[in-house]
Order: C-alpha cells, then structure tokens, then sequence
C-alpha cells in the first residue's frame, strides 16, 4: 500500500493543480491507496471547492490558522502513514516529467534502502564533491547515489553545533521521493515544531534520528531525470531571506529619513 502527500500554501494553488496533473500523466492517482494534500496559509475551505471536483481522487485538508506551518503539516501526515508500506512525499514544485514509480519500486525492493529520492541530477547533492553524498551505483538496472547512515554522523555534529547549511542537506527534505514507512514506525521520531528549528533545523534532527536508528541502511538519489522544478517555484527558505533583507532596507531607509529630519531642524 502507498500513500502520496503534498505539502502546499494556498499562494501557490496553481503551481499545485499544474504538479497534481503531472503526476496524474505518468502515474494514474488511483495508483496510490490515499492522496493526501495539505494547504497552508488559507482561511476558506470552500476555496478548493473546484479542486476537489478536478481531483475526486485527493483529500485536500485546508488548516486551520493555528495548524499551519511544514512542521505540523509533516507531522500530521506521520500521524497517518503508519497504515502503508510506502510513502510518497511531495512538495508543490515538483512537476514529473516521466512515470517514476516502478523504477523507484525496483530500487526499494533492496531492503536495505530506506529512502528513494526522485530529483535526479537537479538536486545540489549530486552535483557536490561532498563524500558524505555517496558513490554513484546501479540497483537493479538504475543509476543512483548511495548514501549509507554512517555518513550522517557528521552531519550530526554539524547539527548540534547549529551550523546547518544547505550544502549538508538531509536524508528526507520536501523533494519528490519515496521513503520506507517501517523505518519510521521503528523510531516514532516527529518533526520538531519549534520556530528556531525553522526552516532547516527541523528537518535536519528528524533524519539524524532516524538514521541514528539505521545505522546499515542507506538513502539512494536517482540520477535519471524523473522530475524538474517549477520555474516560477521560490522556496520558502530563499523567500524568508529575501523578505529578511527587505525589511532590513526598509529599516535603513527610516533611519535615514529620520538623521535627515533631526539634521533639518537642528541647522534650520
């Protein structure tokens, strides 16, 4: 049995419909024992009244303002996966370029592999001379990164120094995968919803927990190409950093206006 969720903000319900259709193309929604949506920063239920005439085949779950955050969301979906093998998760960028399931079923059939993630030589960690990021392999007839838990050791210790970085990124993030539901019953471990574990800590303790727990399995990248990214797709952590910075420039700029006015008056 498998389930696919998607995590999404209502800012972005169109990008999400356009991956939802995608995903459709390859891989039929009934596929899937349960589709799961969760929309964040959205006040009105019946908003997605449409979308879920579009799509009879997904829950779409509306939060409610005190729910919101990647976090809950995340966790919400661990409250429910303990029903399935396999889990798909999904993130509202991710647009699927060919069918991904049988080759990424193919590579879980080692059970050594714990996590299969589907962004292909997109994501930053293939393109990294970082060892921790693992040797190219081929299982059963695809082409892969392997990544053994011992690696994230030091990743660990990078993590309790508080010096997370993207160029360390995780076993499990919001990129398109599919992950090993038994691994996570084994440990129980949740995402933390603490705002200073927002937005890379958070994800960062939750796989150290967990492959502190699998010290023998490993976490595989396709390198085939299987999904792309959204181009008008901003991520939340670039985002946040820009809006950082702009606040910043609004702040500089009151202060100038502010020494400008009292040098006014002062020389008037």
């Amino acid at each position: 049995m498998i389930m696919l969720t998607m995590t999404t903000v209502h800012k972005r319900k169109k990008m999400m419909c356009h991956v939802l259709r995608s995903i459709m193309k390859f891989e039929p929604l009934s596929t899937f024992s349960k589709v799961l949506v969760l929309v964040d920063h959205c006040k009105h239920n019946k908003l997605y009244n449409n979308v879920r005439f579009e799509f009879p085949e997904v829950e779409f779950v509306v939060k409610k303002e005190k729910d919101w955050g990647q976090a809950k969301s995340l966790n919400l979906i661990l409250s429910h996966i303990g029903d399935y093998e396999f889990w798909v998760h999904w993130e509202d960028s991710w647009i699927v370029k060919r069918p991904f399931l049988v080759d990424a079923m193919r590579v879980m059939s080692d059970q050594r592999v714990i996590d299969v993630n589907l962004c292909g030589i997109h994501s930053h960690a293939t393109q990294s001379d970082n060892p921790w990021y693992g040797k190219e392999q081929v299982i059963q007839g695809i082409r892969v990164k392997v990544r053994q838990a011992r690696n994230f050791q030091e990743v660990a210790k990078e993590c309790e120094k508080g010096q997370v970085s993207l160029e360390l990124w995780p076993a499990f993030s919001l990129s398109p995968g599919i992950f090993r539901v038994s691994a996570w019953v084994d440990t129980g471990h949740y995402f933390s919803e603490e705002k200073k574990d927002w937005p890379l800590t958070f994800e960062y303790k939750w796989a150290c927990e967990l492959w502190a727990a699998h010290a023998t399995n490993m976490q595989v990248q396709m390198l085939d190409i299987y999904t792309y990214r959204h181009p008008l797709y901003v991520s939340t952590y670039h985002g946040a950093k820009r809006k950082s910075r702009k606040s910043l420039y609004i702040a500089l700029f009151l202060m100038v206006v502010v020494v400008v006015a009292i040098l006014y008056v002062l020389l008037k």
